[in-house]
């Protein structure tokens, strides 16, 4: 168990974490591929993971380079860019702490990556890295997620999250909704991962996952005060996001 975000995409998860989350889930990729695109520049995916959708993205010919905090989920994004014939530049850092030494004209974070990030601190030390990681007048896009509280009964047992294979091996994801703090803004759940082989159960951890989320003008004067300008919330279709929605991607240019 951990509360670490940069440890818990390790060992077990990061080995599976493709079978877990398919690709074709991500609705957003489409926005995020224009927003490259129209960047006419180098990019920069924080939160890279295994590599998607930034893969992808190499692939159709964009200059993407990649950061994330595991080495574990970096070494997915290599076996598949190597399996693919892609070259791919990355960076093993937090978001909250890195330093390449190159400017980007685009910088994004996909799939709610962004609220792995707890506390205010972090936060603002996360926008002021990307800020200067970004050529004047260059931009940047966070998708972000706004949880809901499920209740009471979500906290009683646990819920099947996803179930795949691995050659004869069934691995299988559960949730359950340990807290939800409405002062501190956190939603904390465990996930229960599973191996089973047959009917062996082989592999089970459990580990716990903060996500700390932001209301639209909160994020605005985050981004702010980290020295952004032309802000506005959309949804992946890129249509303004109403200001309730449970997801949405924040956009803004480095002033």
């Amino acid at each position: 168990m951990t509360d670490d975000f940069s440890q818990f995409y390790t060992g077990f998860v990061a080995e599976h974490y493709d079978r877990f989350i398919p690709e074709d889930e991500a609705t957003s990729t489409r926005f995020f591929r224009r927003f490259v695109m129209e960047g006419r520049g180098p990019a920069l995916e924080l939160a890279c993971g295994t590599g998607r959708p930034m893969l992808d993205f190499i692939a159709d010919g964009f200059d993407v380079d990649g950061l994330d905090a595991s080495a574990d989920m970096l070494a997915q994004c290599r076996r598949k860019a190597s399996a693919r014939g892609l070259e791919v530049a990355l960076h093993q850092a937090p978001m909250q702490a890195f330093s390449i030494g190159k400017r980007y004209q685009t910088l994004y974070v996909v799939s709610g990556s962004f609220n792995l990030l707890q506390g205010d601190v972090d936060v603002g030390k996360a926008l002021a890295c990307a800020h200067g990681h970004l050529n004047e007048g260059g931009r940047i896009a966070v998708e972000l997620e706004l949880p809901r509280d499920p209740g009471p009964k979500a906290r009683e047992r646990w819920y099947p999250f996803r179930e795949a294979q691995d050659g004869d091996v069934t691995v299988r994801c559960s949730s359950r909704v340990e807290d939800v703090d409405p002062v501190a803004q956190q939603f904390i759940s465990a996930l229960r991962y599973e191996a089973f082989r047959g009917a062996d159960r082989i592999h089970e951890e459990i580990r716990r996952f903060t996500l700390q989320w932001h209301t639209q003008d909160q994020f605005r004067s985050r981004l702010e005060t980290a020295g952004f300008e032309s802000i506005s919330f959309v949804n992946d279709d890129g249509n303004p996001a109403a200001p309730d929605s449970s997801t949405f991607i924040a956009h803004a240019t480095r002033r």
